[in-house]
């Protein structure tokens, strides 16, 4: 479960938790869904965004807190820590070709983050824009290992 971050109690901001099924295995067991079928399943980004976010967990050493933010129908972010002084916002999407959104830059302006990343099943780790830049799964490791001291092994 992730909670959300309150920033600003004027805005309309989202303060149900996120929650997530963190073995991605057992959410596609219950969905009944094989491993060759994820990828044209409605809950496909989902799968990946716990996924990731339970990889972020399993990676960072004293990260005991993540949190989402959101605005209702104005902007939002999956993920949201506070890794060694920088505040770092993580979007996951499930896409070939990561995008700079109105969303991104208003979460950026709001809440006045270091940097966000956009993560993807697709390799690469690479500047999209200023603050934003594009870090694929396979190189998350590497990048959190730039922000913050990572667990030796993962459990």
């Amino acid at each position: 479960m992730l909670k959300p971050w309150h920033s600003n109690q004027k805005k309309r901001e989202v303060k149900t938790p996120k929650i997530y099924i963190r073995d991605s295995g057992l959410l596609h067991r219950l969905l009944y869904v094989e491993m060759d079928d994820i990828d044209n399943h409605p809950k496909c980004g989902a799968s990946f965004e716990g996924f990731a976010i339970e990889t972020i967990f399993a990676l960072v050493n004293d990260l005991d807190e993540g949190y989402f933010w959101g605005v209702h129908n104005v902007a939002e972010i999956d993920f949201l820590a506070s890794i060694n002084n920088k505040k770092i916002g993580i979007e996951i999407k499930m896409t070939d070709s990561p995008k700079v959104t109105t969303s991104m830059n208003e979460v950026l302006n709001v809440l006045d983050l270091t940097e966000i990343a956009i993560v993807t099943p697709h390799s690469g780790n690479f500047v999209l824009a200023p603050k934003v830049r594009h870090v694929g799964i396979t190189e998350l490791r590497e990048y959190l290992e730039g922000l913050a001291e990572l667990k030796t092994s993962v459990n």
